[in-house]
């Protein structure tokens, strides 16, 4: 039956998907607590004082602007790496619920195939299948015939044609005169 078939492609379709997500939620979860981490590890702003006091010991330069105490930049970027992943986080999860949604209701449709090889009920398994799908179509507007052809515009291509055809072969007679005549 067509529709067993189709139960059990989705079934199996939505649980694959299902797994794929599941392994990356997890990655997601591990890469999320590693960058906490190092968060937890990274100073939220650089002294400045202790910046120019390497340079002077390493570079012998005297031109430098001291300004205090600035925003580490490395700090703002993991804090916006952690707020990425969180929201990752939240699509998979979302993602994940819609999907075992769906594996629900599919289950819920496999019973009902299942209850009708048991018993034979045709009437009843029918009308809840024809029920189910003709209340999920439906026409927006009904459908306009167009009032004039849109393409191709016939007299367009002839004239393009025609002119085409005059510049080549005014290009061929010029060609010929000048390489073909004789001197």
């Amino acid at each position: 039956m067509i529709i067993e078939g189709a139960v059990a492609h989705f079934i199996d379709y939505y649980s694959v998907l299902l797994d794929s997500l599941q392994v990356q939620l997890d990655s997601e979860k591990v890469l999320l607590e590693k960058n906490i981490e190092l968060l937890n590890n990274t100073p939220k702003t650089i002294n400045q004082k202790e910046a120019m006091n390497e340079a002077l010991n390493t570079d012998n330069s005297i031109n430098i602007i001291v300004m205090g105490n600035i925003i580490n930049p490395n700090y703002t970027e993991l804090e916006l790496d952690i707020i990425n992943i969180k929201q990752s986080i939240n699509y998979i999860e979302n993602t994940m619920s819609k999907y075992r949604l769906f594996i629900g209701e599919l289950e819920a449709k496999q019973s009902e195939v299942e209850r009708y090889y048991k018993t034979g009920e045709f009437d009843e398994f029918n009308s809840n299948f024809i029920r189910a799908t003709r209340s999920n179509l439906y026409l927006a507007s009904q459908p306009v015939a167009p009032s004039r052809k849109t393409s191709p515009n016939n007299t367009l291509n002839v004239i393009v044609g025609i002119l085409i055809g005059g510049v080549i072969a005014v290009l061929f007679a010029i060609i010929k005169d000048i390489w073909f005549t004789k001197k």
